[in-house]
């Protein structure tokens, strides 16, 4: 008898196991298109100067950029959605940043830095400040194409050494 009832505990916990990773990942992970650095699933352009963004993802620089744009997590913590992306699209290559935008949380904006990155000594206190700097400013005043694009500027200035240059 005892042993039925550790094997249906065992059951049950297996069981509430499957069921809590199913509904966490929630939001499926869209495939990583290699040679794309703006992947928008959403139905809406980002707000803002766009030119400005296709500029900066054209333009020559130390840092190739992958840019996920999408509504929601659908409930899951943005942060967490990041870490399923990454596993499922692999670690972003030593030069490469992964950015995640949320639309409907204001825009929001999560990041993964590859190994470059922390060879460089930018860590992750670095980057949330070039992101409070360079993104969240002009995010605010709802050119979110445009904070983008300064962002990606001066990731760029960043990793190539030249602190010094001009914004966007």
């Amino acid at each position: 008898m005892n042993r039925v009832i550790r094997l249906t505990v065992a059951l049950a916990t297996v069981i509430a196991c499957s069921v809590g990773v199913a509904y966490a990942a929630g939001r499926p992970v869209p495939e990583n298109l290699p040679e794309v650095a703006l992947q928008n699933t959403t139905e809406a352009q980002l707000p803002g100067d766009a030119e400005a963004l296709e500029a900066a993802l054209s333009a020559e620089g130390p840092v190739r950029y992958k840019i996920l744009v999408i509504d929601s997590p659908e409930g899951e913590d943005p942060t967490d959605y990041l870490d399923r992306v990454a596993a499922e699209w692999g670690l972003p290559g030593p030069d490469t940043l992964y950015l995640i935008i949320y639309t409907e949380d204001n825009f929001n904006i999560r990041f993964y830095m590859g190994a470059d990155f922390r060879a460089a000594g930018v860590d992750v206190e670095e980057m949330l400040t070039l992101v409070r700097t360079h993104y969240l400013a002009g995010k605010r005043e709802g050119d979110v194409a445009g904070a983008l694009a300064d962002l990606i500027g001066a990731v760029n200035r960043r990793m190539s050494g030249d602190e010094t240059s001009p914004g966007r």
